[in-house]
């Protein structure tokens, strides 16, 4: 980078390791012989002016000298300038250097800064933490003596932990702190030094996104963010962008990248927001926003879900689980609003395999929900739906409660839905006419009500369960209609995971009729489905088939359909 541009910073969060990284380039051009190399600090003590004065002094002149001495005095020698540290007068380097770079075509700069200098012709190196093996290795690298392989385990974690950032690493094994600078005696301290050159509202917008668990995007950081006072949405943008510059901001990719950007604040800088949080006396209306926000994002991928948008609706709840994740497992009195964001999230339970997680919210939030509210009779459902997919012996009585709430709630949607789960332990139990009357009666209900009810699996999901499940025992005349039936039911733009099974069930029809190569297509289109959509519940299962029928001719292997999916479910190849 240096051979390239005659302006590189290098740039990172505190404690990453800017300073050292410039001080061994420098050691090496010295070696290489690379020209005249001068350093000057900037963050120095006693100095006004930091990297000017130690820039006339590295040259022989008074530190109040003109800047057009110090161009004479550069002269015409190929010149390496160190500015090192540069944060706290990064407006005054930037202009000198201007300065010295258009009257000395021979000068070239390596600065160090938390954030660019903001030349036209700047380079930037962003570091970032140091890796999951180079992290445990710096920390054994001070502390000398026998490791075991058990203790690697513990050292990972303990890494992770400090954000594989070199600073906590190295006061994590208690150095002798003499040799630091004050402000790099601790990385709270680390923190305050770089929070002290920010605008009060950019400190403030910092402070209240620390309440946030991970990463969050744009939106998240309004709505927690932008409160009271002058702090508004306008407000919120510059100062995330202003927090990213100066490296407080960690962000996952480019922010000028097509995905909008999520930003996360590395650990030692969430301490230093809560604290500062504390500090105003904001931590509860902080807290209060960012239950409300994760409300509004398990409704939003809820309803993706049911809009047809299914791999979008599991995306936004894996960006934003962490956040889920606290707010839908943290002990508060608001339990309503935490059982409704276990049942919008009721899909996520079903896919990815997190059944027995579900019922385990689930069963922990409802003693404490108003039995007459709407939220705890769809929860109720879904309890006997996720008891069932994960195997407890308590969905029966789940059953019969569901069923007793759904009677006492009125409502039709909610009828069908436990007329669906109903279906479903029926066929679990190869109760098949039993589960094939309980779902042409959840057929009429949802036809009459003209909607399916939505927090759980479909009827056309019902179907589809129900001619699988037919399908392994034998029962192949069965397995066609309801097969028939969830065709009918199943609208293949907006409900992918009903055809996946959908899919499953036929590929186990075919295998059975002798049918070996229609079953191979099956199974690798919902194998696809499953891909694209990132579903897992039927993973394993699908796997399984698919190496039966390769046993049984070994030829499909190299037979694979067109990897396109929707394409191949809505055009299918004759």
């Amino acid at each position: 980078m240096l051979l390239r541009s005659r302006v590189t910073t290098i740039t990172g969060h505190a404690g990453i390791g800017k300073s050292t990284l410039a001080a061994h380039t420098m050691a090496w051009l010295a070696r290489s012989g690379q020209g005249r190399l001068i350093v000057a600090q900037g963050w120095q003590p006693g100095r006004t002016d930091g990297v000017r004065e130690g820039l006339c002094e590295a040259v022989g002149l008074p530190a109040d000298a003109p800047v057009a001495e110090l161009c004479a005095a550069l002269g015409r020698e190929r010149t390496l300038l160190l500015v090192d540290d540069v944060d706290p007068c990064r407006r005054a380097v930037a202009r000198l250097l201007q300065q010295l770079l258009m009257s000395q075509p021979q000068v070239r700069v390596l600065a160090t800064s938390r954030a660019p200098l903001g030349l036209g012709e700047e380079r930037i190196l962003r570091l970032g933490p140091l890796g999951s093996a180079e992290g445990p290795l710096l920390y054994r690298s001070r502390v000398p003596g026998n490791w075991h392989a058990e203790d690697e385990a513990g050292l990972a974690s303990l890494c992770a932990t400090l954000d594989n950032n070199p600073l906590a690493i190295v006061l994590a094994t208690e150095p002798d702190l003499a040799g630091l600078p004050k402000r790099h005696t601790s990385m709270y301290r680390a923190e305050g030094a770089g929070a002290r050159l920010l605008e009060e509202d950019e400190r403030t917008v910092w402070a209240r996104l620390a309440v946030l668990p991970a990463s969050f995007d744009m939106a998240t950081a309004h709505a927690v963010a932008a409160y009271t006072g002058s702090t508004t949405k306008l407000n919120v943008d510059a100062a995330v962008v202003r927090l990213h510059q100066h490296s407080v901001l960690v962000s996952g990719e480019d922010p000028g990248a097509v995905r909008p950007p999520r930003f996360r604040l590395t650990p030692s800088a969430r301490v230093w927001g809560l604290r500062h949080l504390h500090e105003r006396g904001e931590h509860g209306e902080a807290l209060r926003r960012m239950k409300l926000q994760a409300q509004i994002i398990a409704a939003e991928a809820r309803k993706l879900w049911h809009q047809g948008h299914q791999r979008q609706a599991l995306d936004k709840v894996e960006e934003n689980w962490p956040l889920l994740e606290a707010e839908a497992t943290s002990l508060t009195t608001d339990r309503e609003a935490q059982l409704g964001i276990c049942v919008d999230l009721w899909f996520w339970w079903a896919t990815r395999g997190q059944a027995a997680t579900g019922l385990s919210l689930l069963r922990q939030h409802l003693p404490h929900v108003d039995p007459a509210s709407l939220a705890h009779c769809e929860a109720l459902t879904l309890a006997a739906h996720l008891a069932l997919a994960c195997g407890s012996e308590m969905s029966h009585s789940l059953l019969s409660e569901s069923w007793d709430a759904a009677v006492a709630e009125g409502a039709l949607s909610l009828f069908s839905a436990a007329l669906t789960v109903q279906a479903y332990h029926a066929a679990a139990q190869k109760d098949w006419e039993q589960a094939h009357q309980l779902l042409r009666t959840a057929d009429v209900l949802t036809g009459n009500s003209g909607a399916d009810w939505t927090a759980g699996p479909s009827i056309g999901q019902g179907w589809s369960y129900l001619a699988a499940e037919l399908a392994l025992s034998g029962q192949l005349a069965p397995a066609a209609y309801a097969a028939e039936r969830a065709e009918c039911t199943t609208d293949t733009n907006r409900d992918a995971w009903a055809h996946t099974h959908l899919l499953y069930a036929q590929a186990i029809r075919h295998q059975r009729h002798g049918r070996a190569a229609a079953a191979w297509r099956a199974c690798h289109m919902a194998l696809e489905a499953v891909r694209h959509h990132h579903f897992t519940d039927l993973h394993g299962a699908l796997h399984t088939l698919a190496e039966s029928l390769e046993q049984t001719m070994p030829r499909l292997k190299g037979l694979l359909p067109s990897p396109h999916y929707p394409r191949d479910l809505e055009h299918p190849a004759p």
